[in-house]
């Protein structure tokens, strides 16, 4: 996707590969790996809804490499640069990707991929060379496994926190029963498991596991003989922007979102994904997801996270959402 004016491919560009060993790479998502006419959604601008995340996390990573630069902070005596690599969802090329890049560059640690499906092979891709693997979205339970991942970091808490929280929900309003909806892939299956374990052990039943396959793009059966015939009326959605989007478009149009079912989803949506007249159906959704600390007013460095926006701006202006807009997880 060009720009205009992007933020440069790094400050140290016009030195040679000689003079930069150090290099970090960026992996960051393109927001849907497999198109198809089910995709296109009645107001474009939702598209640009769902790019904000990519758009951001790689613009903050950036951002953060040339404030850096800025206070020459280095590795063996060299300033850090970096490669900037798409990820499409298709965890051979995301390999692929990654290993064309340490075969070209001396790389020393790598930020993202976002998929959870895609941290898994990074990650373990890291490992053995040594690598830590910095991930600012991959929120699949298994990847807390240190033994396994010992080289994995995260900026956002795991789903093992999300469930801690439903199952405070359902507390909260006395709930005793759900279905879960989830996208068949590291992500979705590590939460589904993770929320119906919880909920067991705490006597909520889960009334039945609904599988979203995004191979194909649909629900494995039929949602609305799942919905209509379950005695629960609260439904939980985990599943990326895209899949959220569709999934919901289709429940609207069987009429199984609104005064009769309580959906919660753990994606950010756009109502502009959907026809107008679906608008009052969505009132009432719920949606749980991760947070930055100023939200529970946690400590934070006001002054770095100023001049990274600074820098933002002055590279690639017209992706600056302004400092109330930025994506929680590019932070």
């Amino acid at each position: 996707m060009p720009n205009p004016n992007p933020i440069p491919q790094s400050q140290t560009k016009s030195k040679s590969k000689s003079q930069i060993p150090n290099i970090g790479t960026n992996l960051t998502p393109t927001p849907n790996p497999n198109p198809n006419p089910k995709d296109l959604v009645t107001n474009p601008k939702s598209l640009q809804d769902l790019l904000h995340p990519y758009i951001h996390a790689r613009a903050m990573f950036k951002s953060a490499v040339l404030l850096s630069n800025q206070y020459n902070i280095t590795i063996d005596g060299k300033l850090i640069g970096w490669k900037d690599r798409l990820t499409n969802g298709d965890v051979i090329e995301v390999l692929s990707d990654t290993c064309l890049s340490v075969s070209q560059s001396n790389i020393v640690g790598i930020v993202g991929p976002e998929l959870s499906r895609e941290t898994v092979v990074i990650s373990s891709f890291g490992k053995k060379l040594g690598l830590p693997v910095i991930s600012y979205a991959a929120t699949d339970p298994d990847l807390a496994d240190v033994t396994t991942y010992p080289n994995l970091y995260r900026t956002v808490p795991s789903d093992n926190t999300a469930a801690s929280a439903l199952l405070k929900l359902f507390n909260r309003f006395n709930w005793k029963s759900c279905l879960i909806i989830y996208q068949n892939d590291a992500f979705g299956s590590g939460a589904a498991k993770t929320i119906n374990d919880v909920f067991n052990v705490s006597g909520i039943r889960v009334a039945q596991m609904i599988i979203y396959d995004i191979a194909k793009n649909s629900i494995r059966g039929d949602m609305r003989t799942y919905l209509v015939n379950s005695p629960s009326r609260i439904v939980i959605l985990w599943a990326e922007s895209i899949y959220t989007s569709l999934i919901l478009k289709d429940a609207l149009d069987s009429n199984l979102v609104g005064p009769f079912f309580t959906w919660i989803i753990n994606s950010k949506i756009s109502f502009n994904s959907f026809d107008k007249k679906y608008h009052q159906n969505l009132i009432g959704m719920l949606l749980i997801e991760p947070v930055i600390g100023s939200v529970v007013n946690a400590p934070y460095n006001i002054e770095l996270l100023h001049a990274a926006y600074n820098i933002w701006q002055k590279y690639e202006n017209e992706t600056y959402p302004g400092s109330t807009n930025v994506d929680y997880y590019a932070l």
